[in-house]
């Protein structure tokens, strides 16, 4: 995904009855603050939105709880090129 570009992860689920489902979003295992519905939108993605996102979502009156599968966000530069040098190391 190039820098700039707007992206929409969707997680919905049906529920049975009147159960109401809570929806929690995190990116790297930590939770991305003020998502609360089964869509993440990113507007305009940056470098820094570069990373593992996951949904989960929970059932309001029961412990229930069913997690999304993770989804990687590549974001490349607007110009193509990376900003990033990658170093390994070798024993």
């Amino acid at each position: 995904m190039k820098e700039g570009s707007k992206v929409e992860l969707v997680f919905k689920l049906k529920t049975r009855g009147n159960s109401k489902l809570t929806y929690r979003w995190y990116k790297d295992g930590t939770e991305v603050q003020g998502k609360d519905d089964g869509t993440l939108v990113l507007k305009s993605v940056s470098l820094p939105d570069f990373g593992w996102y996951r949904c989960v979502a929970s059932c309001e009156d029961s412990s229930d709880r069913v997690e999304s599968s993770l989804a990687e966000l590549n974001v490349v530069p607007r110009d193509g090129t990376s900003k990033y040098m990658y170093v390994t190391q070798s024993g």
